[in-house]
């Protein structure tokens, strides 16, 4: 006997006609011939293939829970039995299939077995609808999150053991707060050993209660819906398109008051970021590695909304891998574009890596990392996307060797121009042609660091936290590992930085009153606990940069709210450094009112903010064993 095809089929039985009742002895087992009334996914075969020649299926009535069969009763009395049993009952069966004794025709057996009892909704016929919440898809935890996934055609969850390659189910539900989002525009789908994933049709839903759920027949992630009540959502769905709302999304925007990141329709209307689609990819099946999806999407944000990004955490997270897969990614991996700096310790002043001008042969000689080549390729090329990583930032003094970058980076791009040498010299220098004293830094090229923590680096000084995203990579389970092997053979087309900047969201969009409160509260606690730190207004332009690109587009995992949280996070909280005596009401619990906890929860209905509370009990526990928290 084998598995024929292990989608659940929701069954009854005719009580009307006994053929349908194979009554057995003490060595041959009661069996009953079952209908399937969902409807049909597993191509079931038509009579004149079965050998019971009726398109039945045939179930033991030992395998039934709360059914017994008693021989000491008289035929009639195990029928009535029996009947009686089914009069109210459905069963949920998987489908086995068996040849006996050389015969070219097979018997199809009901096994994995539930009985359902009839509810209100009787129907002749039933959709099969698959269900999925926050518990059943890694790093999927909200609505944006999963319509994310449906656009990117990600796969969902594993569902290999009982659901068959290219069967659509006639619906798709997620459900969250006690309420079901019903997807039925399905194209096709495809379930392999990473997952199940669809091509959609569309993306629009409608919203049932999760107690209308629960008046349908459940097994496991299956629910059997009736299928005239999913052809009239079909219907209401289909009526909405979601590509009208997306054709006419600056429509609904415009309506929002004050232009609020918090209240756009765009996280309603999720708009696909292919890079991000790209980069996704390659980290997963090129390179076969394993990142928390939100810190992928936070990468991603902020290398596209930044000048400068900074990655931190222990030796061996992946901090340089990660910059590599997304150059990668962009088809740029090559060393005209992407050039990875190793950064030395000795690096004193930005000669130590710009170069500069030998007087005795009249010539300037760039510095041995190839930097100053790969900034004049971006500045004479500007269509093209180029990325420079300073990798191990922190052995040396960053706002020494890179002091002029930190004042030029955050200049606009007009005036964004890095010296190399006295631009009165340039005349007399042979190789001054090539070697202008300025070159301009476009927005085309972005610079990423690398730093570990530990006893061998340098601390980050304010300088470069105010310039910088300041990103830490998760650790992930050893258990939660992507269990795929890395296909190095994978290419992906290089992508122009016009290419790349479609995907930049930037509508000027600002704060609404509510999140401005909430920093203005963040930034008095600070600045009573250290006067000398504190926020300006290129802070707060740049998180509502990052936040509003965020909320744009349907990151997993990844919605405005968490992105404000990370913004915080990763923005603020590095500033956030000091003595015991400095510290301890700043660090302190909500219940003390000059601490950043009770500032965050005034306004704690705008995001959960569980990275800032896990980040300043990180603090609160250095404060305590050291005395001093970094």
């Amino acid at each position: 006997m084998k598995s024929f095809n292990r989608c659940p089929l929701l069954c009854s039985l005719d009580i009307s006609d006994n053929s349908n009742i194979f009554l057995g002895s003490e060595d041959r087992a009661t069996c009953v011939y079952v209908n399937y009334i969902s409807r049909d996914l597993n191509d079931y075969p038509h009579k004149d293939e079965c050998l019971s020649s009726k398109e039945l299926i045939m179930v033991k009535i030992s395998d039934i829970r709360g059914l017994d069969d008693n021989f000491n009763y008289t035929d009639e009395q195990r029928i009535k039995n029996i009947q009686k049993f089914f009069a109210d009952k459905y069963l949920s069966v998987i489908i086995q299939k068996k040849f006996e004794n050389g015969d070219s025709k097979a018997r199809y057996f009901g096994t994995n077995i539930r009985v359902m009892r009839f509810n209100e909704n009787v129907e002749d016929k039933y959709s099969p609808c698959l269900l999925f919440n926050e518990n059943s898809i890694k790093d999927v935890k909200t609505l944006n999150d999963f319509i994310s996934r449906l656009k990117y055609q990600n796969e969902l969850c594993n569902l290999t053991d009982y659901w068959s390659d290219g069967k659509n189910p006639d619906a798709i539900i997620w459900i969250e707060d006690n309420k079901c989002y019903i997807f039925t525009g399905i194209k096709s789908s495809n379930n392999s050993e990473r997952g199940i994933k669809f091509d959609m049709s569309s993306y629009a839903y409608e919203t049932k209660s999760s107690d209308w759920l629960n008046r349908w027949y459940r097994m496991n992630e299956v629910v059997f819906i009736g299928e005239k009540i999913i052809s009239s959502i079909d219907d209401k769905v289909m009526s909405t398109p979601d590509d009208y709302l997306e054709d006419n999304l600056d429509l609904y925007q415009h309506k929002n008051v004050n232009n609020d990141i918090s209240v756009s329709v765009s996280e309603q209307v999720v708009q696909q970021d292919h890079i991000f689609n790209d980069f996704n990819h390659c980290i997963i099946d090129k390179y076969g590695l394993t990142y928390n999806q939100a810190d992928l999407a936070n990468f991603h944000n902020s290398v596209k909304t930044n000048m400068l990004t900074i990655l931190t955490g222990i030796s061996g997270t992946g901090k340089s891998k990660i910059v590599t897969a997304y150059a990668d990614s962009l088809g740029i991996k090559d060393e005209e574009h992407f050039n990875m700096v190793s950064v030395r310790p000795f690096w004193q002043d930005d000669s130590d890596v710009l170069g500069f001008v030998d007087s005795m042969t009249n010539s300037y000689h760039p510095g041995d990392s190839g930097l100053v080549d790969t900034l004049l390729r971006a500045s004479q090329n500007p269509n093209d996307f180029y990325i420079v990583v300073f990798d191990e930032m922190n052995l040396a003094r960053v706002e020494y060797y890179f002091s002029q970058f930190l004042s030029v980076l955050e200049k606009n791009e007009e005036d964004r121009y890095l010296n190399l040498y006295d631009e009165s010299v340039e005349a007399r220098l042979y190789n001054g042609d090539k070697y202008k004293s300025k070159i301009k830094i476009g927005n085309n090229i972005r610079f990423v660091g690398t730093m570990n923590i530990d006893e061998t680096t340098f601390q980050i000084s304010d300088k470069v936290l105010d310039r910088a995203n300041v990103i830490k990579l998760r650790s992930i389970k050893f258990t939660e590992r992507n269990n795929v092997i890395p296909d190095s053979s994978i290419t992906f087309e290089e992508k122009s930085y016009v290419t790349y900047s479609k995907y930049f969201h930037d509508l000027d969009k600002k704060f609404n009153k509510e999140r401005l409160l909430l920093f203005d509260n963040i930034n008095e606690c600070i600045q009573n606990a250290i006067p000398t730190t504190g926020l300006g207004w290129r802070t707060i332009n740049n998180i509502e940069r990052f936040v509003s690109n965020s909320s744009y587009y349907g990151y997993p995992s990844f919605n405005s709210d968490i992105a404000l949280d990370y913004q915080i996070a990763q923005r603020i909280l590095p500033k956030i450094r000091g003595t015991e005596t400095m510290l301890t009401d700043l660090l302190g619990d909500t219940e003390n009112d000059k601490s950043l906890l009770h500032a965050i929860s005034k306004t704690e209905d705008i995001s959960k903010f569980n990275l800032t509370i896990q980040s300043i009990s990180k603090k609160r526990k250095e404060l305590t064993v050291m005395g001093y928290a970094n």
